[in-house]
């Protein structure tokens, strides 16, 4: 004869579906329930149950008491994201645990990643990252030989370069490989300041300085632009020192020596002086000179006085018009008038205001005076003759006996 069972007992939280009288026959089923806010648990596989029942079989019951669990109402979804199933709430055990009416872990964040942020021209990223990737990670950038790296917003070259991502963007944008600069050269008679060591970054400034008694022509400061040099090297150029000033003169105009190449130096003379062109031996309204390749073009012109009118030659005059002062060098040269003939010297030259002879003299010429007359006194045979002859235009043979006498004798 089968045995009885007895009553299995109720879960805690919960309870049997039927109201038996126990002890129940053989065959006989029992399910259970749990109360709100509860749910059949199976402990052995830690499962959810839908339902639970147990069958008398010989006095045994064929399933153990269930469990009553807490149940779990909907955690939430993560911002940006969802739960991977769709879920009956409450629920007893999904992928976050439900113990004891409580989640063992939050809900998860779900954390914008971030895109390939790209690379630099001339450059890349260093390894191999994979996109998208998580937020706070890192990636670094390198440039390829002759470039260095350069934040997009300027400043100086950099020896590192890299970015993060922050909440779905990367914290510094991607950066510019530019190119380094060789020597630019250095100028005859310069050189650079200081000791750039070469190749250099873009940005890096190169000055340069000149020899003394040199001046700098062009830029002072070349800067290395993305691997052209902004400007060509300058040049040095020699300069001139002060020329002076000739004597009773001065210069025209204020320089401030020593003076660059091309420059033009005016000279004047003090009241009473002339310029005077040595080689032409000429006066001239204005002189200057040029300093070419460190050296004055010509000599100091000379500062001469000039002359004054020597005064008019009385029963003469000048030859030429002259109009005085003159200046140094010039010839004045003198004549006579018609009846005069001139004693001394017929010219005289101006040198540096004095002249260098005595004005002449012009004396008056006399005219011909005629030719005088002789009177023959012959005596011939005791008689006296007079004959008046001509010294020049009569040739007299006197004879022994014959005495020649002036006229103005037997006149008187």
């Amino acid at each position: 004869m089968l045995q009885k069972c007895v009553d299995p007992g109720s879960p805690t939280n919960g309870g049997q579906n039927e109201d038996h009288e126990y002890p129940v026959s053989d065959g006989t089923e029992v399910s259970f329930y749990c109360d709100t806010g509860y749910a059949l648990y199976d402990t052995d596989t830690e499962t959810c149950l839908d339902e639970v029942v147990s069958t008398c079989i010989d006095g045994e019951w064929t399933e153990p008491v269930p469990t009553c669990q807490p149940t779990c109402e909907d955690p939430g979804q993560p911002e940006n994201g969802g739960q991977v199933e769709e879920y009956e709430y409450p629920v007893c055990s999904p992928s976050s645990t439900c113990e004891d009416g409580q989640w063992t872990t939050p809900p998860p964040e779900c954390q914008i990643m971030c895109t390939n942020p790209g690379s630099p021209d001339n450059g890349g990223q260093v390894g191999d990252p994979t996109y998208p990737t998580s937020d706070g990670d890192t990636v670094v950038y390198y440039c390829d030989a002759g470039y260095d790296l350069f934040h997009p917003d300027g400043g100086s070259c950099l020896e590192y370069y890299d970015t993060t991502c922050q909440d779905g963007n990367w914290t510094d944008p991607v950066p510019e490989c530019k190119a380094e600069c060789d020597d630019p050269g250095t100028p005859s008679d310069g050189s650079q300041v200081g000791d750039p060591q070469y190749p250099v970054c873009s940005g890096t400034d190169v000055a340069f300085v000149c020899s003394d008694n040199h001046e700098l022509h062009g830029e002072e400061i070349l800067t290395c632009e993305d691997g052209e040099w902004n400007h060509p090297i300058p040049s040095c150029n020699p300069t001139c020192e002060d020329p002076g000033a000739p004597k009773n003169g001065h210069q025209i105009g204020d320089h401030d020596y020593p003076v660059s190449d091309g420059t033009v130096v005016e000279f004047g003379c003090d009241d009473g002086y002339v310029l005077f062109d040595m080689e032409t031996l000429e006066c001239m309204q204005y002189s200057n000179i040029t300093c070419e390749n460190g050296s004055w073009s010509d000599d100091l012109p000379r500062c001469k006085q000039p002359c004054d009118d020597p005064g008019t030659l009385e029963n003469g005059r000048q030859k030429d018009n002259y109009e005085y002062p003159v200046c140094t060098g010039t010839v004045v040269e003198y004549e006579c008038n018609v009846g005069y003939e001139l004693n001394g010297t017929d010219s005289t030259q101006c040198r540096d205001g004095e002249w260098s002879n005595d004005m002449p003299v012009c004396e008056p010429m006399c005219a011909d005076p005629g030719s005088p007359t002789m009177v023959v006194k012959m005596k011939i045979m005791n008689t006296q003759y007079l004959m008046e002859l001509k010294y020049h235009s009569i040739v007299i043979l006197v004879m022994p006996f014959m005495t020649l006498i002036p006229k103005h004798v037997l006149m008187k």
